[in-house]
């Protein structure tokens, strides 16, 4: 169990790393908020929905 602990981090580490933990969870979240907008400008359909379905122009016979 002393092996896993020193592996932990502690408050004091994480204090000192603030500034890099929110450098990299505003870039993970900035990079999936410009994916989202790409794929929006690149089908013209909100993020995660399916193509609407085409008008059907001539009738079944």
């Amino acid at each position: 169990m002393r092996f896993v602990t020193r592996f932990l981090p502690t408050i004091d580490g994480l204090y000192k790393r603030r500034a890099k933990i929110a450098g990299f969870v505003a870039g993970a979240f900035g990079m999936a908020l410009l994916g989202a907008f790409t794929s929006v400008v690149a089908t013209g359909n909100g993020f995660g929905l399916d193509d609407p379905t085409p008008r059907q122009i001539y009738t079944n016979f």
